[in-house]
């Protein structure tokens, strides 16, 4: 589905530049697919900080739980670009196996799950030593990857075979294969990791999963078009979903 993506991917983070809260920035940092670079931006302010060139066109962003790095995946150079959010500098790069895409922390901070699209599977990064410990197979064109708050699970979404794959932080091994509607995108864990949601964009629903049994509760329609990625509210009781066409919509969520 490359050619219906957005050229963009979104991250904000908090930066502790100052001391104390006072001295906290929020700051956007926005990957470019085409220019390969990463551009910074002031939330505050709106301003571009700085403009940093990083691997061929990179895609997915995550920060790691202690903010102090940020990783970049850069699709078509098969590698992560490693920032320093402070010093807005890039300090390093890791291989991350072929055409990485989507990034997910373990809560420690010990791992970094890369998905690589086209070979339908998960590259396990050791972050202190940027070596690559295993490779997990997953489902067909995995986009996503996501953590659960209370650290025991990834899962994968998996556009083409219409899937997500939940793997064991503990075992770094798929235990178990969920089917769900057509193309799913997205996905986001409540804050108590009881349910996972899933946006399907071609069947324009969102999944509901219980994680205590691993398996769809309902699928509910956004009442949009493409719906791509979820949202949470703090207490849980709503949802906002972005769509490819049709903008955002805010349904009212199970309560968790």
């Amino acid at each position: 589905m490359r050619g219906a993506r957005l050229l963009v991917a979104l991250l904000l983070i908090l930066l502790a530049l100052g001391a104390g809260e006072a001295g906290a920035e929020l700051r956007v940092f926005v990957t470019n697919e085409k220019s390969d670079d990463v551009t910074v931006i002031a939330v505050a302010t709106g301003d571009v900080l700085k403009t940093l060139a990083v691997g061929k066109r990179p895609r997915g962003v995550a920060v790691s739980p202690d903010g102090t790095r940020v990783y970049v995946a850069n699709s078509n150079s098969d590698s992560l670009s490693i920032i320093d959010p402070v010093a807005l500098t890039v300090v390093g790069s890791v291989p991350a196996g072929r055409d990485p895409e989507g990034l997910a922390f373990t809560r420690d901070g010990r791992w970094l799950y890369v998905v690589n699209e086209n070979d339908s599977s998960v590259t396990v990064l050791e972050v202190a030593s940027g070596r690559i410990v295993k490779t997990i197979a997953v489902g067909t064109e995995p986009e996503t990857a996501v953590a659960s708050p209370d650290g025991k699970w990834i899962v994968v979404s998996n556009e083409t075979s219409n899937d997500v794959h939940v793997i064991d932080t503990a075992t770094q091994a798929v235990v178990k294969k969920i089917a769900v509607p057509k193309n799913p995108r997205g996905m986001r864990f409540s804050a108590d990791s009881r349910r996972l949601f899933v946006a399907s964009e071609q069947a324009h629903v969102v999944s509901v999963i219980d994680v205590a049994t691993l398996t769809v509760e309902k699928s509910v329609p956004t009442g949009g078009s493409r719906p791509v990625d979820v949202a949470l509210s703090g207490d849980g009781r709503r949802a906002w979903v972005s769509h490819g066409r049709g903008g955002w919509r805010s349904p009212t969520c199970p309560e968790a």
